[in-house]
């Protein structure tokens, strides 16, 4: 076990086995070990400052109807919105203003995107 854990402070690519080992981690000691790795990590990569996730999401409407979710098709009331690509960019630019550094732009699972492709997105927010 102390192998897969070492891997995972190396970059080094798990296997599934290793993978399903160290969630299954019971022993005291390798927990330990394996949380300290996982913070090191955290730290060399994000340091110790704290990032805050921005969600956009642009589009309530949804095609599945999970039950446990409140944006599911059959739920009648929730008022209901899409964002165009305007608004999407303009709200980007205040995400950026308030320093959430680190955005993401989301959309349940509808399959429609009236005035917005892909592409014009994209280019928009490289800008923002």
């Amino acid at each position: 076990m102390v192998n897969a854990i070492g891997k995972t402070g190396e970059n080094g690519a798990l296997s599934r086995e290793e993978i399903v080992e160290l969630l299954t981690l019971r022993d005291g000691e390798e927990l330990s070990s394996l949380y300290q790795t996982a913070d090191r990590t955290r730290k060399r990569y994000m340091g110790d400052g704290i990032h805050l996730l921005g969600i956009i999401e642009f589009s309530n409407y949804c095609r599945k109807n999970c039950f446990y979710c409140g944006l599911r098709r059959s739920n009648v009331r929730l008022h209901r919105y899409r964002m165009t690509l305007a608004e999407i960019l303009e709200t980007a630019r205040a995400a950026k203003a308030l320093n959430l550094t680190t955005p993401a732009i989301a959309d349940s699972a509808s399959k429609e995107w009236p005035d917005i492709s892909v592409g014009l997105l994209l280019r928009g927010l490289v800008i923002v």
